[in-house]
Formats: C-alpha cells, structure tokens, sequence
C-alpha cells in the first residue's frame, strides 16, 4: 500500500481539522481537558455556553482523540438510532396512507400538489403531515405511471435528504 500509517494518520489528522475546526458538538473526556472542568461541563445546565469557551484548537484536539478512541461511536449511534426511529414512524405512517392514496383516481390525485401549495401557503409545516401525505402521493403516482413503487428504504432516503 502508497501509505505509511504515519501518512494515514497525517492525511486523517488533515480531514479532521479542515471538517471538526468549528465543530462544537462533542463529549470533553477526562484525558483531553482534565477531570475536574470535563465533568463541571457535563453536568453544567450552561453546557452550551461552556464548551463556546473553550478554545478552538482545545476543542479540536478533544474530539480527535475521541474519534481515535472510538468514545463517541456510542454517543453517535445512539443520536442516529434515534432519528431513524423518527424516520420509520414517518414510514410507517405513509404505509398507513396508502391505501387511501390508492382510492384516489388521476385527477384526485393530482389535484393533491394544488392541495399541497396551499396548505404550505396557509403556513402549515412542511415537516408535519403533509410530507408524509406528499410521500404518499409520490409513491402512488410512480405506481400508476412507472409501474414502479418505492421501497421503505427509498422513503428514508429521501427523508434524509430533505432533512439535509
């Protein structure tokens, strides 16, 4: 192999500070900061406001020694658990409609998208009911035309990608 684990670490170290430089999000461990401040900061209520204090290079350091020392793996897994938690009700939820998109025929179901527009313009939330409806309405309108239909995990996908 081209690389050295020397060149591996300097190119990770390289990503690391042009990716976490402003990063604010992170656990402080014991080694990084020093027990005493790492705790006060876990169990402070101002958590936020300390860790804007700390200083950037000080951050930096502490969550490349987390990422190496693998202890935000579990921190991490349990955020994205839980979002795709979220994801899948919001699947399971467009499943539910399902059949009464289907009982819809083609000028229902198109009319849905002059629907859609106006509920948005009475300000209703795009990320609330409707998305699933919107969904829904995607779904079955691939079916009638492509005669292909959306796996759940397309659905989660594009869930993804609308939460950016």
């Amino acid at each position: 192999m081209g690389f050295s684990l020397s060149h591996s670490f300097q190119a990770f170290a390289v990503v690391a500070v042009v990716a976490l430089s402003s990063c604010d999000a992170f656990v402080p461990n014991q080694r990084a900061f020093g027990a005493f401040q790492a705790k006060t900061l876990v169990t402070s209520n101002v958590y936020e406001s300390s860790v804007a204090s700390i200083p950037r290079k000080t951050r930096l350091a502490m969550v490349i020694d987390q990422f190496v020392a693998g202890r935000d793996g579990a921190t991490r897994k349990k955020e994205t658990d839980k979002y795709l938690e979220g994801v899948q009700k919001r699947v399971n939820r467009i499943n539910e409609l399902e059949a009464t998109i289907e009982d819809l025929d083609d000028d229902e179901l198109q009319a849905k998208t002059k629907e859609f527009k106006e509920r948005l313009a009475k300000g209703e939330d795009i990320n609330g009911p409707i998305l699933e409806e919107a969904f829904a309405v995607v779904r079955e309108a691939a079916w009638r035309v492509l005669e292909l239909r959306h796996y759940d995990v397309q659905l989660v996908g594009g869930m993804i990608l609308h939460d950016g």
